[in-house]
């Protein structure tokens, strides 16, 4: 066994058997009638869940419906009217969303207790606690982390005035970005913080050679890795939800990144969520924590656990044929075999 096996196989017991532990856990979400999606339910048995599936599948859908599952203190952005929100022309209606009746279902484990909630939109989005008198949304803390980039033009103009005017300068502690140096090939003597009326941007000090740099000129791989080391290094019993989390990153990073993010839920009792399009992302985390979306021809479904070898090597891409390389006979009798057990 190799010795990054072992540490997956390691952690992966760790994270089994702290899970009835968690004073937090949200199981299931299910979303309805929402982005050509009928009626999809995933279940959440893993701390650290991968969410898969090609372009269109409904990833980034139901990573943002678990954003609204909690109530997080002292902020607003994660409710389904803001996270889903509906254009409304008013002078032309063919340019309108027309959202139908969406709705979430959730269940959770909320200090110790088991309990659910629902999201629905008719004229406007409205909770309600499966019946319970007195039901309340759970609260949590939160991070929801996007594609987003320093590209947008508006954006980098905006953030270049700090440079302008009299910004604060923090130097970030150690711990918050000892996650990153876990992560990333090369070290930093520091990190600073520059802020200004509510926008910052990081600034780096390299150690391995003398030079000084700002993220405008990161790569998008160290400046994720960065932002999310200082973001959730500190969080403890939240719900951590990244999108498209392998962006930017070589092969290898992506599995030290999965490394050192199980083994952060296991030291700050985190329940994390991400999706991805990487092979490699996907055996990082063990079956129980992967999940499937296929795109139907009029749904989105959940494809079966089964079909894990398939998915692994072509991607969860239906196949009319099917090429298989194989050593010698037996090998071509076991492929045969487990093709015409699972395989009509």
């Amino acid at each position: 066994m190799s010795l990054t096996h072992h540490n997956f196989s390691q952690v992966w017991d760790q994270l089994r058997a702290k899970k009835p532990r968690l004073k937090q856990f949200l199981e299931s979400v299910r979303v309805c009638n929402l982005r050509g999606i009928s009626d999809l339910q995933i279940n959440l048995g893993y701390p650290v869940t991968v969410i898969a599936g090609t372009n269109g599948s409904g990833k980034s859908t139901v990573l943002f419906a678990c954003a609204c599952a909690y109530d997080v203190p002292g902020v607003r952005d994660y409710s389904p009217a803001v996270l889903f929100p509906n254009l409304k022309a008013r002078d032309d209606q063919t340019v309108s969303d027309h959202l139908g009746s969406p709705s979430f279902e959730y269940f959770f484990v909320d200090g110790g207790n088991r309990t659910g909630m629902t999201w629905r939109r008719l004229k406007s989005w409205s909770k309600s606690f499966m019946g319970r008198k007195g039901g309340a949304q759970p609260q949590r803390e939160l991070y929801l982390r996007t594609l987003a980039n320093l590209t947008s033009p508006s954006e980098v103009r905006s953030i270049l005035q700090i440079g302008n005017q009299a910004f604060s300068k923090a130097d970030l502690d150690a711990d918050l970005i000892a996650f990153a140096h876990r992560v990333m090939p090369f070290k930093y003597r520091g990190l600073k913080l520059l802020t200004l009326k509510g926008k910052d941007l990081l600034f780096a000090e390299r150690e391995d050679a003398n030079t000084s740099y700002s993220e405008f000129h990161m790569s998008a791989g160290e400046r994720a890795l960065l932002r999310i080391s200082k973001d959730i290094s500190r969080l403890r019993n939240a719900l951590i939800l990244i999108d498209e989390v392998e962006a930017g990153l070589h092969p290898y990073t992506q599995q030290q990144l999965m490394l050192e993010l199980q083994r952060l839920a296991l030291r700050n009792d985190l329940q994390i969520i991400v999706t991805s399009h990487s092979p490699v992302v996907l055996e990082s985390v063990p079956p129980e924590g992967r999940v499937f979306l296929e795109r139907t021809a009029d749904d989105v479904v959940v494809q079966p656990a089964y079909r894990d070898i398939f998915q692994r090597a072509f991607y969860g891409r239906p196949q009319e044929r099917l090429s298989v390389l194989c050593e010698d006979v037996v090998a071509e009798a076991l492929i045969l075999g487990v093709l015409d057990y699972i395989n009509p």
